[in-house]
């Protein structure tokens, strides 16, 4: 198999579960995706990431005691063996350039079914419906966020999530093609390049995610700060982004939009969530579940087995179903990423500001997407240093 037909296929691999539904069938597409992008990507097997490794083992004691204690659920099992597969895995994709062209083509598709709740566009909004909501806990979730939508009375309180429903999910998933596009975008056209972050902006903003709102300007002035030093029109480079950082200061400075209102975010979103992880902290260590503080509930309900309401950030959550033991090696997995010292890979690693409102590795539509993602630029990294060091012993 030629190398632009297995890169042609992982191109499809990452863009079909990013734009897919999420049912069943899909699920179980999603696992077995992961050994083919593999497959393709490696010709040999290669030595496993450590910290992931130990993660992976980990989840593997987390889910023995668990078990041990509560019925768990078939889904959680096969939640386990996906992601320990992506892990021991780790990186599962080779070095690839993701064309421009596709991630247009995605954006395009992700803002056109915003767009359809936004002009009310009935047959669309009916045909969106249909495949995309998977079960009824998700259909209650969109209606109570439509029933408080209305973009033509009122811009604080509109949320799209066009494909995904969920507007938090939408803008995880745009940011994270967001960063993307900035990582691989090679055109020469300075024009389609704002076109490009023009139509990322419109996706963000009608999310109405204060979250993604935060992310999708830091990624950009990360991007544009690591750019600007390195390339020769210093000068218009720096005049572009400032001209779009003030467009976006224009924009939010005349409506009041939700994704700015921060005050709220905080009453209504961080402070709960800091409630619900001192509250599972207080019974964790006021009754038999000191092993589960430590080790972790991988593969428990915490609503069905601790009584507390669900996390809705992979702050508890990470706490919740790895543990002390298990969150310190994430956060060390992690820190060995960033110790890479590539600017690509950091690019990547701020979208994990997400664990602070929604989920990045516990998401099972999200832990592929950025893994798969991750892993890309990891292995680009690591051949980049072996090359320089295969040119550092020649010379």
């Amino acid at each position: 198999m030629s190398e632009s037909t297995k890169n042609n296929i992982i191109y499809f691999t990452f863009f079909y579960v990013l734009l897919a539904p999420q049912n069943n069938i899909n699920m179980i597409l999603q696992a077995s995706f992961i050994i083919i992008v593999y497959a393709l990507s490696n010709r040999k097997l290669q030595k496993s990431n450590f910290y992931a490794g130990l993660l992976v083992l980990s989840i593997i004691v987390s889910f023995i005691i668990t078990s041990s204690k509560f019925d768990i659920p078939v889904k959680s099992v096969n939640r386990m063996i996906v992601l320990s597969t992506m892990l021991i895995l780790f990186p599962f994709v080779k070095n690839v350039k993701f064309p421009v062209r596709l991630i247009a083509i995605a954006l395009g598709i992700i803002l056109i079914s915003q767009l359809v709740y936004v002009f009310n566009i009935e047959p669309l909004k009916i045909l969106i419906d249909e495949f995309y909501v998977s079960d009824e806990d998700s259909r209650y979730t969109i209606e109570k966020i439509r029933a408080v939508t209305d973009f033509s009375t009122d811009f604080s309180n509109f949320r799209y999530g066009g494909l995904f429903q969920n507007p938090n999910q939408c803008a995880r998933y745009t940011t994270l093609l967001f960063a993307v596009f900035l990582i691989d975008n090679n055109s020469k056209s300075r024009n389609f390049f704002y076109l490009i972050l023009f139509l990322f902006f419109i996706s963000i903003f009608l999310t109405g995610s204060r979250t993604g709102f935060v992310i999708f300007i830091l990624i950009f002035l990360y991007h544009s700060y690591k750019n600007m030093f390195q390339k020769s029109n210093f000068i218009v480079n720096s005049l572009y982004s400032l001209i779009f950082i003030g467009f976006i200061a224009l924009v939010y400075g005349n409506i009041e939009s939700r994704n700015i209102e921060f005050e709220k975010g905080y009453e209504g979103s961080i402070e709960e969530k800091l409630g619900i992880f001192v509250e599972y902290y207080n019974v964790a260590t006021g009754g038999d579940y000191n092993t589960s503080l430590l080790f972790g509930n991988f593969g428990a309900e915490i609503s069905t087995e601790y009584g507390i309401e669900l996390f809705d950030s992979e702050f508890g959550n990470a706490f919740f179903i790895f543990g002390i033991l298990g969150v310190f090696i994430l956060i060390s997995f992690y820190w060995h990423i960033f110790s890479k010292q590539d600017k690509k890979l950091k690019t990547i690693l701020i979208i994990l500001l997400w664990a602070f409102s929604s989920s990045v590795i516990l998401s099972y539509h999200m832990s592929f997407l950025f893994l798969f993602v991750l892993s890309n630029y990891y292995a680009k990294a690591i051949e980049s240093r072996k090359l320089q060091a295969t040119s550092f012993v020649k010379a």
